[in-house]
């Protein structure tokens, strides 16, 4: 866990342990870096299952009015049922 994520305070249901070989893409909003991340083989994958993470964000920090707090963003997509995507500051 990242200090900056301690100093802004978090949730303890934004908190995932991943384990396995993963594909990462690089991206930014609002010039926050954010990386993706997929389990390798399915890199083909990223770009549909985060389509929506940017608008998602602007909706959300509009909404509240509340800047998002974080330094930078993390995400996977991990398959259960589904390719669905996780959250980490």
């Amino acid at each position: 866990m990242d200090v900056a994520a301690i100093a802004a305070g978090f949730s303890t249901y934004l908190i995932s342990f991943v384990a396995g070989e993963y594909k990462e893409k690089q991206d930014t909003w609002r010039n926050i870096p954010i990386a993706y991340y997929v389990p390798r083989g399915m890199e083909d994958t990223i770009d549909t299952t985060f389509s929506h993470t940017k608008q998602m964000l602007d909706f959300f920090s509009e909404r509240y009015g509340v800047a998002y707090p974080w330094e930078k963003i993390r995400a996977d997509g991990r398959w259960t049922t589904s390719l669905r995507p996780a959250w980490r500051m």
